[in-house]
């Protein structure tokens, strides 16, 4: 009976090992391994990941994307557009959370990757466009509490058809209190 039970629980230690070994972010090395990128170009997309890591972007949602690229057969040069756009987003300090799940969406979904870096770049002006929004809130003397989260949303409203403009206007004129703005009050208050 004890001999049954730890011949059980060795092989369930065994297969949990598996799996964990499964789920565990592979290295860019590998995955570019397994790639149709070579030569000049895997050092490019290399160098640039280093980069992107260096600027506070989670390692492991860019390997994911580079992985989704290699998986979808895509070039160096259109994944290094994608990598060079997460790099300048990042340096621009505009949080990259919102521009990375769009990414993996259109790879989720299937789409071409002309048309994942299409809406990437239309994510990111939103983004840059929330940025400048929040950055006039404060200036405005609103609190924000969690900036990036506060962009993303805004970014949401500007998606929907707000403009800029309006959200300043409709924001100062205590348009916070209303029902249509309840997200982004719980980030940003009039102090």
């Amino acid at each position: 009976m004890f001999k049954g039970r730890v011949t059980l629980l060795l092989l369930l230690f065994l297969l949990v090992c598996s799996f964990i070994n499964d789920c565990h972010a592979r290295t860019i090395d590998e995955l570019l391994s397994n790639s149709t990128i070579s030569g000049q170009d895997t050092k490019k997309v290399k160098d640039l990941f280093e980069s992107i890591k260096k600027l506070n972007v989670r390692e492991d949602e860019v390997l994911l994307i580079v992985d989704n690229a290699v998986k979808s057969n895509v070039d160096a040069k259109p994944l290094l557009r994608i990598l060079v756009l997460i790099s300048k987003t990042a340096v621009s300090d505009i949080p990259t959370e919102a521009l990375i799940n769009k990414i993996l969406e259109g790879f989720a979904k299937g789409a071409p990757v002309d048309i994942i870096i299409k809406e990437a770049e239309s994510k990111v002006l939103f983004l840059k466009q929330a940025k400048g929004v929040l950055n006039y809130l404060i200036l405005k003397g609103y609190e924000v509490r969690k900036p990036g989260m506060a962009v993303n949303v805004i970014s949401i409203y500007i998606t929907k058809g707000w403009e800029p403009s309006e959200l300043k206007r409709e924001i100062e004129a205590g348009g916070l209190t209303k029902e249509e703005f309840h997200e982004l009050s719980m980030f940003v208050k009039k102090q």
